[in-house]
C-alpha cells in the first residue's frame, strides 16, 4: 500500500477505515493469528471491540509483536528500542548511517529532549530550504499512531517539517510510542481515546515503503521514500 495523504481533515478517512477492517479487505493472517485484537480482554467479546477499549499496547505486548510482525511484512525496518535520550539517538544515528543530510521535523508525543538530542547527529539541517527539503538523504518523523493489523503508522500533517520529512526523502525513519499504537484503523476515528485527537488531525497512512507496479514489477520510492524504518518507542 503506498502512502495516503489526508485531504481536508482526519474525517475523511472514517470511511475507508470502516471499509479496511471488513473481512474483504481484511490482511492476511499470519499463522496462528485470530481476527480478535490482541490480549482482548474477557469482558469485552471480540464482536464488541469497537465499543470501549481503545488503546491497550501498554498492557498487551503482543499488540506491539502483531504491528511489528504487519509492518515488517510491509517491508518496513522495525526496531523497539527503549526511550531514553541516548538510545534514541544512537538508534536514529543507524538507522540514517550513510545519509549525508537529515531533515528532523518538530515533536509533539516524544519528549523534547530527545528531538533537541537527535538534532545534534551530524547532517542534520536546522533551517531547511525548499532546495534542501528536495534534496535531503532522511527525513526524522514521530508517528501520529500505529495500526497493529495494518502494520501502518500515521503522520499528522501540519507544520514543524512533518509532510516533507515523511514524503520527500528516500528514508524516512518514524518514532512510534509504544503507548500510540491501536489495533483496527476504526480506533482512530472514534470519539473517545486517542481517537478524539485523530479526528482533528490531518493524517497520511503510511504502509511500508512507497512502492508502485503500474508500469509493470514493483518499484519502490518512486512516490516517496523508498525505505522506511520505524522506531518503537518503549
Amino acid at each position: 500500500m503506498d502512502r495516503i495523504a489526508g485531504l481536508g481533515g482526519a474525517r475523511l478517512f472514517r470511511e475507508l477505515a470502516l471499509r479496511r477492517d471488513s473481512d474483504m479487505y481484511a490482511p492476511r493472517a499470519l499463522p496462528g493469528e485470530s481476527d480478535a485484537p490482541p490480549g482482548n480482554p474477557p469482558d469485552v467479546p471480540a464482536c464488541g471491540w469497537k465499543t470501549g477499549y481503545h488503546v491497550a499496547a501498554l498492557a498487551q505486548p503482543s499488540l506491539v509483536d502483531l504491528f511489528i510482525a504487519r509492518a515488517t511484512e510491509a517491508a518496513a525496518k522495525v526496531e523497539r528500542i527503549p526511550r531514553s535520550v541516548q538510545e534514541v539517538r544512537a538508534a536514529i544515528a543507524r538507522a540514517t548511517e550513510g545519509a549525508h543530510t537529515l531533515v528532523i521535523a518538530e515533536g509533539e508525543f516524544v519528549p523534547a529532549a530527545v528531538i533537541s538530542s537527535a538534532r545534534t547527529l551530524p547532517g542534520v539541517i536546522h533551517k531547511p530550504t525548499d532546495d534542501q527539503l528536495a534534496t535531503a538523504d532522511a527525513g526524522v518523523t514521530e508517528a501520529f499512531a500505529g495500526v497493529a493489523r495494518t502494520g501502518s503508522i500515521c503522520i499528522a500533517m501540519g507544520g514543524g517539517l512533518r509532510a516533507p520529512a515523511s514524503l520527500l526523502m528516500p528514508l524516512h525513519v518514524a518514532l512510534l510510542p509504544v503507548e500510540r499504537i491501536v489495533f483496527r484503523p476504526r480506533e482512530l476515528f472514534e470519539p473517545k481515546g486517542i481517537g478524539a485527537e485523530a479526528l482533528k488531525r490531518n493524517l497520511a497512512f503510511v504502509t511500508g515503503p512507497s512502492a508502485t507496479a503500474d508500469m509493470g514489477p514493483l518499484v519502490r520510492g518512486v512516490h516517496g521514500p523508498h525505505r522506511l524504518h520505524i522506531l518503537v518507542l518503549d
